[in-house]
């Protein structure tokens, strides 16, 4: 009996720390209260045991292992623990309160629909694979124990019945079971067996049951659901429901086999299949896999009721054995009293076996102890009580045999051989206890004993002839296949030249082998296969040893040899400056002799030996090195000769046209290494055109006032009077009323005063210029010095307190050049030290170079070869370990790398170095995109939301793609092709594409102007600010209602920029390189209106 819930206050019990406000329900173990707890405030439910039950210990242990349980797990559709105790001898427990109802009062309305079941049923899914993951198994999943929140949210409770994998107290049989209703066979059979995948029987029962409207076995009587979970099979639940997707009725089916290896062997399984349901998407079940359904559901056949029937009460027979869903807090029954006119003990017992209160066994047990004492008159009815138990024993065996037969059969012809063996070991048994009350060695003749063993023997003979004929079959099947088919297509393969291919073949195996070749291996054992198949495993391998020693010839000795005289060949080559690109000679050369030896790239790379790629690899570090050896040559001569003739821009103070000068070198590719020394003579022009143009300002700021200069080593002071630019007409000096002398910055045509000497300079700019005397002016000042040959005065200015201090590269390589050409070697050597450890110090950052690796590690090959005279042997420590690590980071990509980093649905090696990437965004996740706020329709595409502002639309979350090793970014041209869809009712207004530091504006048509494209490397927010004022390309802009695609060719290195609209091409320049500004390695798309991603592709070069 259960308590009825507490209607006085008074009635309540006192629990500290908390104030009871009312009851919320009560059942077998106690009452659920509404309370809050004190030191909080916060609401609870407060679950206090029924007095009766204090001395029950198991009733005790069991509140105690829901609350330890709860407290073990912490997830949001999971009720969550919060105390547990003991006060007054009154056992408690408090949990999370939920607002809302539960699942079976929510059905009483009526069944879910597909799409809100689907939503409670993920969750679930979610929460029971945490539990497996904490070791716990609920053990009791029904509609009463899921709780819906207001807002829909599932929760599953009551873990009074949940075990954990460590506790000892719930390993015995007897323990509590569960529902009928939604119990799984084997938990129903022994319940010390109940795991994760009876939880999953439970969980596709009540999913069932959410959806069809009933449970998966009806409403019938307790045997009779009982025989249904036991022998029955489950309806079909299409024909229940017609409207649900196959996909569901899959998933409903396995979730409800009977064979665990056919079940869902995890919640994270289950997960996934009803994600991909959800998605539209057919989860990977085969109809064929799965337990038949019951043929005769949705049929009323009187056979069909007969055979239901009977297994109901055979069901029912053992009920009063063993009550599988009965709590084991159970309150106790009212005693039965009942008058006897005779003699009460035997009629009692008689009442007894009429109502089954007990077994057969046991009535059989007392009718024989009452015979010791049994009044003479009592015996007619003793001898009919045991003809009655005689005829129940005999009905029951009979039935008993009928079940365990066709049970037997079945799994026989399943092939559920292993199913069987357990079978006739412990659940013949089982059966035999559930229908007759009766253990096999305990029933009351030696007759029925024998007959129950000589079924079982007879059982075991026809399982093990039954699985050797499969075996032999199996056998015979898959060596036939092997012969006629497999074998031929191995030569075939390396005709072909696919070698992996063949070699994947030899390696399949005997269980591959009998897979492929389609044979029925259900229910066998692969070791007894691969003894019966043993020639044949032996001719393969044979032929595998064959096959690699084919390989060695042609990949160690043939191909390795021809790598390395195409390596030497050019080598040779390149010293002579007849072939300056050796690395795509030999890259072309290499895959040539690929060619003519029948291979591609892709079968090399996946070889397990690879002796002539490792040869190309090391032989192509090798040429790369040379190259770049005598690049740094080449460089040096040509910065050699252009120092020559920028002579004469010194001389003559051209200092505007020496910066132009300099900046027009950096275009020549022969220059390239040598870089950073031209981006030094830039900087160098720029300070020098910008002294002088202090200078001139300086000049204009004194006119009308007296100056002193020192020139020809006279000091000279007189009014300054202005000539018209100083920089092109000089100015004049009035020293006295009557005399006048007039002075040029520079000598220039039609000036006629005299160039003023460079100490007259350091005048004008340091006394009269009226600016701070900081690191900019004393550098100036040293590099006028420098080039007009005062080579003390430039070191003065370089040893002064501005540029002594500056952690500078210019001041390093112009104090080694002024010491150079004063003379000075030591300091020359110092100059050198100090250059090299600011370089190094950069090359063996903390962080790894983006891009690309083998560049980074030529760049310090260079430098060793430069400085190595002069770095100490920590730094060259440090030098060579960042080599070896760019080096390893630089091995091949494979495509595992690339499903790795970028999970593309399409990964394609097109060439050496090349790669194709293609994502369609057709799931809620693709690849290693990050969706941001853009949602998936449920079909084809992502959409963006509606943005308000483009301040909110360079904050927006937008789908955005890592692009990382090993895609490089700075070898070559990146293409990009997008498909966009223009939805009708969404006008085209700012679509931003932002790649590799590019951002691409595309702007529809504004204030009558046309739609515009607009490409830069400034700023997003500039790009998109400047396009949306008119700045672009005209174009023919993205319509409405219509599929667009848009091709960018982006070449980060150079800074160049193609675009491509609906097959029209729009090219346009950068006035900015990307590598000027912070590296950017993404890609990401922003609208103003809503816009959807259908699909995009990347070409580009790989590592």
């Amino acid at each position: 009996m259960v308590p009825r819930p507490l209607s006085s206050t008074g009635s309540w019990p006192h629990i500290a720390g908390y104030r009871i406000e009312g009851v919320l329900g009560s059942g077998g173990t106690g009452v659920v209260y509404r309370a809050v707890q004190l030191s909080v405030e916060r609401e609870v439910a407060l679950k206090v045991m029924h007095p009766q039950l204090l001395r029950n210990t198991r009733s005790i242990l069991r509140l105690q292992r829901e609350a330890r349980t709860a407290a073990r797990l912490t997830h949001p559709n999971l009720i969550s623990a919060i105390d547990m105790g003991e006060t007054a001898g009154t056992w408690w427990f408090a949990m999370e309160l939920v607002h809302g109802e539960s699942l079976a009062e929510r059905l009483e309305r009526g069944r879910l629909t597909e799409e809100q079941a689907l939503e409670i049923f993920i969750k679930l899914s979610q929460a029971l694979e945490h539990a497996r993951e904490k070791g716990v198994v609920h053990r009791d999943i029904k509609p009463a124990n899921i709780l819906l929140e207001e807002d829909g949210n599932p929760l599953l409770v009551d873990l009074g019945l949940a075990r954990v994998a460590d506790d000892p107290l719930l390993t015995r049989s007897g323990a509590t079971l569960g529902t009928p209703h939604y119990i799984s066979p084997e938990q129903a059979r022994n319940p010390s067996l109940a795991d994760i995948r009876s939880d999953l029987w439970s969980l596709g029962a009540t999913f069932f049951h959410t959806v069809c409207g009933r449970p998966p076995f009806g409403d019938g009587a307790t045997a009779e659901i009982l025989s249904g979970v036991l022998y029955g099979a489950i309806a079909n639940p299409a024909e229940l429901r017609p409207e649900l997707s196959s996909g569901l009725v899959l998933i409903l089916r396995k979730c409800l086999s009977r064979g665990l290896d056919r079940r869902y062997h995890t919640p994270a399984e289950l997960l996934e299949d009803l994600l991909k349901v959800q998605a539209g998407k057919a989860p990977a079940i085969r109809a064929s896999s799965l337990e038949p359904l019951d043929p005769e559901a949705h049929q009323a056949g009187r056979g069909r009721w007969f055979r239901r029937a009977a297994l109901a009460a055979l069901a029912l027979a053992a009920l009063f054995v063993w009550h599988p869903w009965r709590a084991e807090e159970t309150l106790p029954e009212a005693e039965f009293v009942a008058a006897d006119r005779h003699w009460p003990a035997l009629s009692k017992l008689k009442a007894d076996f009429e109502a089954r209160a007990l077994s057969s066994a046991e009535v059989r047990t007392k009718l024989e102890s009452l015979k010791v004492e049994m009044p003479a008159g009592a015996l007619p009815e003793w001898e009919a009580l045991r003809v009655s138990l005689h005829q129940q024993l005999e009905r029951s065996l009979h039935d008993f045999y009928a079940v365990s037969e066709t049970e037997f059969a079945r799994l026989i012809e399943a092939h559920e051989f292993s199913f069987a063996e357990e079978y006739i070991t412990s659940g013949l048994g089982f059966e035999l206890a559930l229908i007759t009350g009766y253990a096999g060695a305990t029933l009351p003749n030696e007759r029925d004993i024998a007959r129950f063993q000589n079924f079982k023997r007879i059982r075991t003979d026809r399982l093990a002839a039954r699985r050797q004929e499969a075996q032999d079959l199996a056998a015979r099947h898959t060596e036939q296949w092997a012969r006629s088919v497999h074998l031929p297509r191995i030569e075939s393969l390396l005709a072909a030249g696919e070698w992996n291919a063949a070699r994947a073949l030899l390696n399949r195996g005997v269980r591959g082998l009998s897979v492929d070749s389609g044979a029925d291996t259900r229910g066998l054992d692969f070791a007894d296969l691969e003894h019966l198949l043993a020639d044949l495993a032996l001719e393969l391998e044979i032929r595998a040893q064959r096959l690699e020693l084919d390989w060695f010839q042609l990949d160690s000795r043939h191909l390795r040899r021809a790598v390395e005289e195409l390596a030497a060949s050019l080598a040779a080559a390149l010293e002579a400056r007849a072939e300056l690109r050796v690395g795509e000679a030999f890259e072309e050369g290499f895959e040539g002799l690929l060619q003519r030896a029948g291979l591609t790239l892709d079968e090399l790379i996946q070889a397990p030996e690879q002796r002539s790629l490792e040869a190309y690899e090391r032989r192509q570090r090798e040429l790369l090195e040379l190259g770049d050896e005598l690049l740094d040559a080449d460089a040096d001569a040509r910065l050699a000769e252009c120092e020559e003739l920028a002579q004469p821009y010194f001389a003559a103070r051209r200092y505007d046209d020496l910066l132009e000068f300099w900046r027009g070198r950096r275009d020549e590719p022969v220059l390239q290494p040598r870089h950073d020394t031209l981006a030094l003579r830039i900087e160098e022009a720029r300070a020098l055109a910008a002294l002088q143009q202090r200078i001139v300002l300086s000049v204009l700021g004194q006119v009308g006032r007296e100056i002193a200069i020192r020139h020809g080593g006279i000091e000279v002071s007189g009014e300054v009077e202005s000539l018209g630019d100083p920089l092109e007409r000089g100015f004049r000096l009035r020293v006295a009323a009557n005399f006048t002398r007039d002075y040029a910055l520079r000598a220039a045509p039609g000036v006629s005063g005299e160039v003023l000497e460079t100490g007259a300079l350091k005048t004008l700019a340091w006394e009269y210029a009226g600016l701070p005397r900081d690191l900019g002016l004393s550098m100036q000042l040293a590099l006028l010095c420098y080039y007009e040959g005062d080579f003390a005065g430039a070191a003065d200015l370089l040893a002064s307190e501005p540029a002594a201090e500056a952690e500078n590269l210019l001041v390093y390589d112009l104090g080694l050049r002024v010491n150079q050409a004063r003379g000075d070697a030591k300091a020359v050597l110092a100059g050198r030290r100090e250059q090299a450890r600011i370089v190094a110090a950069r090359l063996t950052a903390s962080a790894l170079p983006v891009g690309d690796m083998q560049r980074a590690s030529l760049k310090i090959a260079s430098f060793l070869r430069k400085f190595g005279d002069v770095i100490d042997a920590p730094t060259r420590a440090r030098l060579v370990a960042r080599r070896e690590v760019l080096e390893g980071d630089n091995a091949p990509s494979t495509l595992e790398d690339f499903e790795e980093h970028f999970g593309a649905a399409k990964i394609r090696f097109w060439s050496r170095d090349k790669v194709g990437l293609g994502f369609s965004f057709d799931d809620r996740e693709v690849g290693t995109w990050h969706r941001g706020d853009w949602k998936f329709n449920g079909q084809d595409s992502w959409r963006s939301p509606q943005v308000a502002s483009l301040k909110d639309l360079e904050g927006a979350r937008v789908p955005t793609l890592l692009l990382r090793d090993p895609l490089l970014l700075d070898r070559g041209t990146m293409q990009i092709i997008l498909r966009l869809r223009q939805p009708a009712d969404s006008p085209p207004s700012l679509l931003m594409i932002s790649a590799v530091g590019f951002h691409i504006a595309c702007v529809g048509p504004l204030a009558g102007r046309p739609p515009l494209l607009l490409v830069d490397t400034t700023s997003l927010a500039d790009v998109a600010l400047r396009a949306r004022s008119g700045e672009g390309r005209p174009f023919a802009g993205l319509a409405a209602g219509a599929e667009h695609t848009l091709v960018l060719q982006l070449a980060r290195a150079s800074g160049k920029a193609r675009i491509r609209i609906n097959a029209v091409d729009l090219q346009t320049a950068t006035h900015l390189s990307p590598r000027d500004q912070p590296q950017s390695a993404s890609l990401s798309l922003r609208a103003l209106e809503p816009i959807e991603l259908i699909s995009v592709e990347i070409e580009g070069t790989r590592r």
